[in-house]
């Protein structure tokens, strides 16, 4: 059997398997709804059994259940209809849309207007009603198998991909970036087989949640109406402090028993798998709230991120994350928000799962323009012919391909190969402290036409070997236990 590979893009548990046979040309689905009969799911080397009952009514918000004795029943849902689950957006993205585009136009042609606070909860309406793929019953993981590999299902094993996609635990679904055909051919031009998987669940609720949908404890919220839960969920959503979508994943002592970074420092992770880890060049500017232009006002503003940080290292972090001077004071101000989100939540994290695989890990920064948080997903599912972003011109297509390559060979084969099928562009990075970057500005031509320029891929210092990450991995701003489980025994593979 192939080592154990996990390739995590940092930009739960599925109810039910659903498999569908996929060609480039057409897709033969055949859905398994998540309260039908178990399944029994054939993957090469080992047959997988799943199903749990649907989390609604009495089960919202517990431990999944294994469903009664079914067996011989048939699936309520033969493909022809998909599930996603209730989709909901804070209102300050619509304000942070307006921004970014300000603040994308660079230094001297960007003029960031004066932002204040009390613009970020405006009249926009509701995200559209009547899809009919949304509903609580939503847990559930569809295979998407290349033709070649389901035919030959009998013989020796195909690796397995799998994609839990983003959107802040309220919006998304596995189609939002199109599908994964491009990856699969990039895995057939190493002659080798892989088979697409998606997931997506709903794991937080808070106690104001129950105010919202006007009960008083979590077994009414469990009987109430699902329009009733829906509606408050998406209240709380769209009134969401900017930046933040309030659900969340949260540390509960027993499925997320600790902070990652705390976790990596106590030794409780598992050991014997490799891992190919990135990051996105600018990822804190869609988080960064553009009123934020005061020492004053950055610290409250952390503070109340961090509510559990010490005055003491608050002043640490307005020290680490001063405010630059080459560019205008506002967008100096949303530069140093900017970075300070990033590496707390998102750049610092790769760092520590390098760390906790001794230097082992691949890594790359992706960088084409904007490379802002979630954009290398649109490379990910690159699909020729596509000629919008990211494929615009043929620069654009070639990281697209290479970044496919990369990820193919690494589930397949363990290694990354370059689009060639003969290159290792990461055997020659020296030791710890060096990363690949795929990079590309756009340029005009003719005035009119955005194309691709200095699009590249080279190696560059992992700037997150800094005391940043260092500072960041000890979560200062965590008031609970600081070391995990002993038993590291539980976590080889």
């Amino acid at each position: 059997m192939r080592a154990s590979v996990l390739w995590l893009s940092l930009t739960a548990t599925a109810a039910a398997f659903s498999i569908k046979n996929v060609d480039t040309e057409k897709v033969l689905a055949s859905e398994q709804h998540a309260s039908a009969a178990p399944v029994e799911v054939e993957l090469g080397c080992e047959i997988h059994t799943g199903a749990l009952n649907p989390p609604v009514g009495p089960l919202r918000f517990a431990r999944p259940e294994k469903p009664n004795d079914v067996k011989g029943q048939k699936p309520t849902n033969d493909g022809s209809v998909g599930h996603i689950c209730h989709q909901a957006q804070a209102h300050w993205v619509y304000t942070q849309q307006e921004f970014i585009e300000e603040y994308s136009k660079g230094p001297f042609l960007g003029n960031i207007r004066p932002w204040t606070d009390n613009e970020y909860i405006p009249d926009y309406p509701e995200l559209p009603k009547g899809n009919p793929r949304v509903s609580e019953d939503c847990l559930q993981l569809d295979f998407i198998v290349p033709q070649e590999v389901f035919d030959k299902r009998e013989e020796p094993e195909a690796s397995v991909v799998m994609w839990f996609h983003g959107g802040g635990f309220v919006l998304g679904e596995k189609n939002q970036h199109g599908s994964p055909v491009g990856l699969i051919d990039a895995a057939r031009k190493l002659e080798e087989g892989i088979i697409w998987a998606d997931d997506k669940q709903e794991k937080a609720i808070y106690d104001t949640l129950l105010s919202k949908a006007g009960v008083t404890s979590l077994k009414e919220l469990r009987e109430v109406d699902e329009e009733v839960r829906k509606n408050a969920s998406n209240l709380m959503i769209q009134q969401s402090p900017y930046g933040t979508f309030t659900f969340a994943a949260a540390v509960d002592d027993d499925y997320t028993p600790l902070l990652l970074s705390l976790l990596r420092k106590s030794g409780y992770f598992w050991r014997n798998v490799r891992t190919m880890i990135a990051n996105n060049g600018d990822e804190g500017l869609l988080f960064a709230p553009p009123h934020i232009q005061s020492d004053t006002a950055f610290r409250s503003y952390v503070n109340g991120v961090f509510p559990a940080m010490s005055t003491e290292s608050l002043d640490e972090v307005l020290t680490m994350y001063p405010v630059g001077g080459s560019w205008t004071r506002r967008r100096n101000f949303v530069d140093r928000t900017k970075q300070a989100l990033a590496d707390a939540r998102v750049n610092c994290n790769t760092r520590y799962l390098t760390k906790a695989y001794d230097g082992s890990t691949l890594k790359y920064v992706f960088n084409m323009f904007p490379a802002i948080h979630g954009l290398d997903t649109l490379f990910t599912y690159y699909a020729p012919p596509v000629k919008k972003y990211p494929a615009r011109d043929e620069k654009g297509q070639i990281n697209a391909l290479e970044l496919q390559s990369w990820i193919a060979s690494f589930v397949t084969l363990g290694s990354a190969v370059g689009r060639d099928g003969e290159s290792h562009p990461f055997d020659n990075l020296q030791g710890d402290g060096t990363i690949l970057e795929l990079s590309g500005k756009l340029g005009l031509k003719g005035f009119t036409k955005a194309v691709w320029k200095d699009v590249d891929i080279t190696e560059v210092p992992d700037v997150w070997v800094s005391e940043r990450c260092n500072f960041w991995e000890n979560a200062p701003y965590w008031g609970g236990e600081i070391e995990g489980p002993s038993n590291e025994g539980l976590w080889e593979l």
